[in-house]
């Protein structure tokens, strides 16, 4: 499965003519995920891009959602292969959020049991942390929310000055 990623530019009027203002790109396209979903991005302190994504492999896995990261070196043209870097086995890893405080790098997901069905009751906040701009990775750990259940994608990680 591919991940694309949409992107906008801002252009003047002459410039929005003459070029698309979105661009499609393909992020990964490993044939190890049968669906790759809920990206997020952002720019890392060495002026890398940083991708994280849901990577479900439905065949192996029957259905298990790991967060995974790729990079890229030239603002988006070429991306290094996936490495994983939360797998909450046998939990669902879902909606990863990025926090980037100068080299710290702090990625998030909304971990949600297996037995989750229709509706989803309750989910655990799952981290890693990078001190060096995602060169190494801590190893996954909750971050207590106080709640049964909280969303992912709704409340995106923000740094407070």
């Amino acid at each position: 499965m591919r991940i694309a990623i949409l992107g906008v530019a801002l252009m003047t009027a002459t410039q929005l003519r003459a070029e698309p203002a979105f661009e499609r790109v393909t992020i990964s396209s490993v044939r190890q995920y049968t669906t790759s979903a809920y990206p997020t991005l952002d720019r890392l302190a060495d002026g890398r891009l940083l991708c994280v994504y849901s990577a479900i492999d439905d065949r192996a896995t029957r259905g298990k959602a790991i967060i995974v990261a790729t990079f890229s070196e030239d603002n988006g043209e070429t991306w290094s292969k996936p490495i994983v870097l939360i797998d909450s086995r046998p939990d669902l890893d879902y909606d990863p959020n990025i926090i980037v405080i100068g080299p710290r790098v702090i990625v998030t997901s909304t971990t949600v049991p297996p037995t989750h069905g229709q509706f989803i009751s309750t989910s655990r906040t799952v981290a890693v942390r990078s001190e060096d701009s995602g060169n190494t990775w801590s190893k996954p750990y909750d971050i207590p929310m106080g709640h049964r259940y909280t969303s992912g994608k709704i409340n995106r990680g923000v740094r407070v000055a």
